[in-house]
């Protein structure tokens, strides 16, 4: 009896779910959690604790308070341009968001066993994403959301800017938005 009462303590101990606002709460955060969980819309979900070779990327890794570092539970092969923070502007040409479409990229691109799809899902209306300098998808899908006669995700592309290389064919198809 004494040992199925340690058995079930252990176990409840090591299941111990924290809830934080947002995943810049992760970075304070010290607790003894397993995982924890974001309420966040946009960046949250479930994170387990992580010790794999993998950098804080501010998207699928975080590390917190103690240097643990933390790993976003995902439920398919697609990474979304949301968890790592991309928010469309109304001030064109404020941020180049290519830097942080690449940040993704780079995730997937080193999980292919995992992931092959960049999600741009963050589209609630007509959105504008400001791209100012190239994006390579090689072997990635881009997967968006829009209509045929009314898009959702627009790009603003720098004068002179190719917003999306793809390759095709031992060349590349080139896309001047």
């Amino acid at each position: 009896m004494k040992k199925l009462v340690f058995i079930m303590l252990l176990f409840v101990c090591t299941t111990i779910e924290a809830q934080l606002n947002s995943v810049s709460d992760i970075r304070n955060y010290s607790g003894d959690a397993a995982y924890i969980f974001v309420a966040d819309t946009l960046q949250g979900g479930f994170f387990n604790r992580y010790d794999g070779s993998d950098l804080p990327d501010g998207g699928m890794v975080f590390i917190d308070a103690k240097a643990r570092k933390w790993l976003r539970h995902t439920e398919d092969s697609k990474i979304k341009i949301r968890w790592y923070g991309l928010r469309p502007y109304n001030n064109y040409g404020a941020t180049d968001d290519a830097i942080v479409i690449r940040k993704a990229i780079n995730y997937i691109k080193n999980h292919r066993n995992r992931f092959d799809v960049l999600k741009m899902d963050l589209c609630l209306s007509n959105e504008w994403y400001y791209i100012a300098s190239t994006i390579y998808l090689e072997g990635i899908t881009l997967e968006g959301e829009g209509q045929k006669k009314r898009p959702k995700t627009l790009f603003q592309v720098a004068a002179g800017i190719t917003a999306f290389r793809i390759p095709a064919g031992g060349g590349y198809v080139q896309l001047k938005i």
